[in-house]
């Protein structure tokens, strides 16, 4: 059983590392925090954002968005800029009318050849361009699309829509944290992760569920060719789980899209993310080392994992099983899905999950 770190929680953004954009509030509303639209600079702002992370840096996101192989080598806080290296084979002006606003405002190293000097940072490639630019300068067109590619389907949000994920714009929000339990005088908190959840008609996510689902016109084989996306494609991954030792890497769903791996709980929210986008009815369950999703629909239960919950029937959906088959795959005795579960939540509620009576 994957494990889900539970007590008391920070959530941890993945794309960021600037607690700015978040708009959770502990009051359990989601705020009131409703853009008209997204400016080209907060578009900009955020694209930089997920460049800088070193769990995206090693992609092609920068590349795939401006058409350029400038790299980013580094943000420099403290100056607030920007610092890139280009093969000097490469085409510069377009990389410079790609990259910033004021191309005139451009500084080049002055070494003429490796290692390259330029303010506090020494570069060791070879035959490059090592330049910087203002961050404030940093620009990117709101309208190009990442293109990333798996089997079934391919995942190509605009730089426009990877924004409105990082400001929450199309996050389900509410209270991130909740009690879960007493031991003794002490209450245990645990991650609200509903609250991590896309709400329905985000546009690629839209894209992307239609692609997977394709003609297929029955709901409950609908929500099962998603899981199938989600158990084959996205792998589970150990390093995250253990993240900072006491504590778990909690993703957006399109920041699981972007690197293919997620724990058990980011697992869960983008298979809960994709069922949105197809008026999917799901519940998550708690477990003291696990989340997962039981779905509803017209499904065998000849594995006996299935729950009741406000009246209706809901069907385990193990997102951490590769070729779970919904009514049928039955998981090892380790733990008992329609037993063992501490807490219920169906996230488009906005709600703290719901403690087992």
């Amino acid at each position: 059983m994957k494990a889900l770190w539970q007590g008391i929680l920070v959530v941890v953004a993945i794309a960021l590392g600037l607690s700015l954009y978040f708009i959770y509030n502990k009051t359990g509303a989601r705020g009131n925090f409703v853009p008209a639209e997204i400016s080209e600079e907060a578009v900009a702002r955020s694209v930089l954002s997920y460049a800088i992370d070193p769990m995206f840096s090693s992609s092609n996101l920068l590349s795939d968005l401006n058409g350029t192989k400038a790299n980013l080598v580094m943000h420099v806080l403290d100056e607030d800029k920007l610092y890139f290296s280009l093969p000097n084979t490469e085409d510069w002006a377009l990389a410079r009318d790609c990259l910033t606003k004021q191309p005139e405002k451009i500084e080049f190293s002055r070494s003429t050849e490796a290692p390259y000097k330029l303010g506090s940072l020494i570069l060791k490639k070879r035959d490059v361009y090592f330049f910087r630019i203002d961050a404030d300068d940093f620009k990117i067109e709101p309208n190009a699309r990442l293109h990333i590619p798996f089997r079934q389907a391919v995942y190509d949000p605009t730089a426009r829509e990877l924004a409105k994920f990082i400001t929450n714009e199309v996050i389900m929000c509410g209270r991130e944290y909740f009690a879960a339990e007493k031991v003794g005088k002490r209450t245990v908190y645990a991650a609200n992760f509903g609250a991590r959840v896309t709400v329905p008609r985000e546009s690629s996510l839209t894209r992307l569920a239609k692609a997977i689902v394709g003609e297929e016109k029955d709901q409950s084989r609908a929500v099962q060719k998603l899981l199938d996306f989600v158990t084959n494609e996205i792998e589970y991954d150990k390093d995250e789980r253990e993240w900072a030792g006491n504590s778990q890497v909690v993703k957006r769903a399109n920041e699981v899209l972007m690197t293919k791996r997620a724990t058990c709980a980011s697992k869960a929210a983008l298979y809960a993310s994709l069922l949105e986008q197809i008026d999917g009815d799901y519940i998550f369950a708690y477990y003291p080392k696990h989340l997962t999703v039981f779905v509803y629909g017209q499904y065998s239960d000849s594995n006996g994992h299935s729950i009741v919950y406000e009246g209706k029937r809901y069907h385990l959906a193990e997102t951490t099983n590769p070729g779970f088959v919904i009514g049928y795959t039955k998981m090892e005795p380790e733990f008992s899905p329609e037993n063992d579960w501490t807490h219920l939540q169906r996230p488009k509620d906005r709600d703290v999950p719901k403690a087992k009576k």
